[in-house]
């Protein structure tokens, strides 16, 4: 699944492109979209293209979370891999009242100590209704699995 992604300033209606989608929604879970040129709060905009015909989807970010600590390991070559499993909440353009969950994660692999790391994305991120989430969420409370 491709996802289209691009910044709109809710100040001055700027558009740009987010050349990261992991730098992206890491910099929404630490409160950091404010628009270069005027100083704007910008929003996420991400258009999802789904298989098997569905249609696609454009959506706004409401707010991307991050665990407070990244798990990490090393590979078997000793070099540390960071795992960055998001749950990234969002609502449809063209009806705000249709909302989503999709949970994305990336792999950070630092193959040298002073090296940029590289961003390995999750091939099998899932994307569903906000409803369907929170009924399984439920099903598992019932269940004895969660405690909320």
């Amino acid at each position: 699944m491709a996802t289209t992604r691009y910044f709109v300033c809710m100040k001055c209606k700027s558009h740009q492109r987010a050349s990261s989608l992991f730098d992206a929604l890491f910099d929404s879970a630490h409160g950091k979209l404010l628009c270069c040129p005027c100083g704007g709060t910008q929003r996420l905009c991400l258009e999802f293209q789904f298989g098997l015909n569905a249609k696609s989807w454009r959506c706004y970010l409401i707010k991307a979370y991050l665990p407070d600590r990244p798990v990490n390991w090393s590979d078997l070559d000793g070099k540390k891999v960071e795992h960055y499993p998001f749950l990234v909440v969002m609502e449809g353009i063209d009806n705000p009242e249709n909302k989503a969950i999709w949970l994305p994660y990336w792999h950070l692999h630092y193959r040298c100590k002073e090296d940029t790391p590289l961003k390995k994305f999750g091939q099998w991120a899932p994307h569903m209704d906000i409803d369907v989430f929170v009924g399984l969420i439920k099903k598992a409370k019932v269940g004895g699995h969660i405690c909320l």
